[in-house]
């Protein structure tokens, strides 16, 4: 199966698309979009949230702050130093060295990582991951929330950005202890480091559409369909909830998508007659009308691209389930294996079902490292990883794709609205 998403060839013929989300191989999603992702051991995200994650990084994560002493800090971030370094030194590490999630050790609130933080008091503080979404500061740098709309922000300074880096490694309702100094923080801070915003505010509505991507001659299952739908009925209620009311999200094909009463669409008036199932119906559509799809040029035959309502009558899918992974660097499980977590210094064991993961060993909590399964002193294969996209090189297996572009219209309404 060929790429055709690369940065340069993905875009549409009238250069409207803002972003797409490759969701990988859809088997490897929940077929319930709020149950946990477990493509990847101990993983703290849903499904949902991690297609909100992906989403995310539209804009997310990659600001620095600076107080009225002058001194950036770029610690609100994780640190995963690969490679050469680059840059300035920025609180002990290269800025090079900063990734696009926020740090384990700051109060993100957010799907794109962190944690929940309370301050305990005596340099103690206690940390969760629970029901995550797009946090005030997170809505700011989205063009959902205006500066004076973003509270007062926080992180722990450990003295230690080694552990900083990691995904949420804790279940929904788990809670972890740290020591460390708090260090407050507001986004005059940040604008202080990075400039204000540009513009203020963008459109809050936008248009999208689910794809489902599979081998040529071999089409997509009901199932997988009914998946991938489910995941669209989701994302908009998900939305709008993750985003405060502020945002909405319309995943119709023809655009029918009235949005939210916080955000409503600025060019798409709900028919009265449209049901719920609108975004994944062939309803008001000629059954012979196909849909308007662009195939990148010079790239051979390309894979078979189903829009989400073109897949009626699909025949069985040949492949069959897949256990492996989601294609960010973990494992495939094989009952009662031992193998590294892939972006934690853990071992991990696979269940004897071969559907989930256990954890047997934290070597990072000895100071060691994870190699082959095992906690050893030299330097090996665990530690973490980027993680910054669900889906890495492509398999012969069916994918899932969400492509979005922003609504244009409505700008000046939404910024009067919110000042």
């Amino acid at each position: 199966m060929k790429t055709v998403l690369s940065a340069g060839q993905f875009c549409s013929k009238k250069n409207r698309l803002r972003h797409a989300v490759k969701m990988g191989d859809v088997q490897q999603l929940p077929a319930d979009p709020d149950a946990l992702y477990t493509g990847i051991p101990l993983y703290a995200l849903s499904g949902i949230e991690l297609m909100a994650h992906e989403f995310g990084h539209q804009w997310l994560a990659s600001i620095t702050f600076q107080k009225e002493d002058g001194i950036k800090h770029c610690f609100v971030r994780g640190y995963e130093p690969t490679g050469d370094p680059q840059g300035d030194l920025c609180d002990g590490g290269f800025e090079s060295g900063f990734n696009q999630h926020w740090s384990y050790d700051y109060n993100s609130r957010s799907v794109m990582y962190g944690s929940f933080i309370e301050d305990t008091g005596d340099g103690w503080f206690k940390l969760w991951y629970d029901n995550p979404k797009y946090s005030e500061m997170d809505q700011y740098l989205m063009g959902l929330r205006l500066p004076e709309e973003v509270p007062p922000q926080f992180l722990v300074d450990t003295g230690d950005l080694s552990g900083s880096a990691s995904m949420p490694p804790r279940f929904h309702g788990e809670t972890v202890t740290l020591q460390g100094k708090r260090v407050d923080f507001t986004v005059e801070d940040v604008i202080r480091s990075v400039g204000p915003r540009e513009p203020p505010l963008e459109p809050c509505h936008w248009k999208g559409a689910l794809i489902l991507v599979v081998p040529a001659g071999q089409p997509p299952t009901p199932q997988q369909v009914q998946k991938v739908a489910a995941y669209g009925r989701r994302w908009e209620s998900f939305y709008e909830w993750a985003t405060d009311g502020r945002g909405s999200f319309d995943v119709t094909l023809d655009g029918r998508g009235a949005g939210t009463a916080g955000c409503p669409s600025p060019t798409s008036p709900r028919p009265p007659d449209a049901g719920p199932d609108a975004a994944i119906s062939d309803h008001g559509r000629d059954p012979g009308q196909k849909p308007d799809l662009w195939t990148p040029p010079d790239l051979g035959p390309p894979p078979e691209t189903v829009v989400l309502d073109v897949a009626e009558g699909a025949a069985p899918d040949a492949a069959g389930p897949d256990r492996a992974p989601a294609d960010i660097g973990g494992p495939v499980c094989a009952p009662d294996s031992l193998v590294c977590h892939p972006l934690q210094p853990r071992v991990v064991r696979c269940n004897a079902t071969g559907d989930g993961w256990t954890e047997v060993e934290d070597c990072g909590s000895r100071g060691l490292r994870c190699d082959q399964g095992a906690c050893v002193a030299a330097p090996g294969t665990g530690g973490t990883g980027g993680g910054c996209s669900a889906a890495g090189s492509p398999r012969p297996l069916a994918w899932f794709l969400v492509a979005a572009a922003a609504a244009l219209a409505g700008l000046a309404r939404a910024r009067a609205r919110r000042r």
